[in-house]
């Protein structure tokens, strides 16, 4: 049998980010800054990582790799809308759920979905699709 090194995680050794350079480094309204950084944490949370380790300039497919092999089983979003509703302390509606960006690309019969440029871009749309939201 071979005896596979496993590679160390992108995010070993990698210096922590304070929330305040995080919401520097993204554009949200001070009125969502605490939606922005609740978001941070659940994906953190998903990936078994420290919220300051991610990055606004993380590639999503890169955070889902790591949540997958944290999880032994293929990446699904719906991880990251429980843990959000864990972090929030309520429920998110589907209505509201379906409309947040892909985390990681798709095809369907010729079809390619798109994925935001960063984590950063992705808490952006998230929060705006939330921040409509009559749950906020």
């Amino acid at each position: 049998m071979f005896n596979r090194k496993s590679k160390p995680s992108p995010f070993t050794g990698r210096e922590p980010l304070t929330d305040a350079a995080f919401l520097e480094s993204i554009s949200v309204e001070n009125t969502h800054q605490g939606l922005a950084l609740s978001i941070r944490r659940a994906v953190a949370k998903v990936c078994g990582l420290d919220a300051q380790i991610l990055h606004p300039t993380d590639p999503t497919p890169l955070l889902a790799e790591v949540a997958s092999k944290r999880a032994g089983r293929d990446w699904d979003d719906i991880e990251i809308v429980f843990a959000m509703e864990e972090e929030l302390g309520r429920s998110l509606p589907y209505g509201v759920t379906s409309e947040f960006p892909p985390f990681v690309p798709w095809r369907f019969f010729g079809l390619k979905g798109s994925i935001p440029i960063d984590f950063g871009d992705w808490i952006q749309r998230v929060v705006a699709v939330l921040g409509d939201s009559p749950t906020e």
